[in-house]
């Protein structure tokens, strides 16, 4: 087979091969272009890990201001819920069902400061709740927070709440059982001790 110039002259066709050729370089483009997008993914993927890991260190504290009823501006009155009421708030915020959650017991085992002269507390919440698939679970944890100076409640992402045995919340705490149990969690919350 040839093919016919403008000019008249003919030259043979390399059809064959011209395809195969086109072909090698559709699948190298296609293969540069899987590679670009692989990077394009991990360098993506690195940038909102850093940005998030950078977010947990910078600002360790997470928001409640819908619990006082404030939003960013300035709050005149610090008063505001039980901290029963905040540490319930807390754990309902990471519930699969946060509608289910039913307060079983809960007490407050420290309150004091942080180093920011703020009111800061430690409660034992025993609750009920329902997970994702409609099973019911039963949890303990020991919510420590603070309440900031614009009404806010604020805790430590890291220590700020914490899982507990079942039989820790259940048992009736004696003042010094609840005094070293606080004591392990003051100075990574960033209270200080009295």
């Amino acid at each position: 087979m040839t093919d016919t110039h403008k000019n008249g002259a003919q030259e043979p066709s390399n059809t064959g091969s011209n395809k195969n050729t086109e072909k090698k370089h559709a699948e190298e483009k296609t293969a540069k272009g899987g590679v670009k997008l692989f990077w394009l993914l991990v360098i993506g993927g690195l940038g909102v890990f850093l940005y998030t890991a950078n977010e947990g260190q910078d600002n360790m504290f997470e928001d409640m201001a819908e619990l006082f009823g404030a939003a960013k501006s300035k709050v005149t009155s610090l008063a505001g819920p039980s901290p029963a009421k905040v540490a319930s708030q807390i754990i309902k915020r990471d519930l699969k069902s946060p509608g289910s959650f039913k307060l079983q017991k809960s007490v407050t085992i420290w309150s004091g400061q942080n180093k920011n002269a703020e009111p800061a507390y430690m409660v034992l919440v025993d609750y009920s709740a329902l997970n994702g698939f409609g099973g019911a679970v039963r949890g303990c944890h020991l919510v420590s927070y603070y309440q900031a100076k614009d009404g806010q409640a604020k805790w430590n992402r890291k220590y700020g709440r914490q899982t507990l045995e079942l039989s820790t919340c259940r048992a009736n705490l004696s003042a010094s059982q609840k005094r070293e149990l606080a004591k392990i969690f003051i100075k990574p919350n960033g209270f200080i001790a009295n």
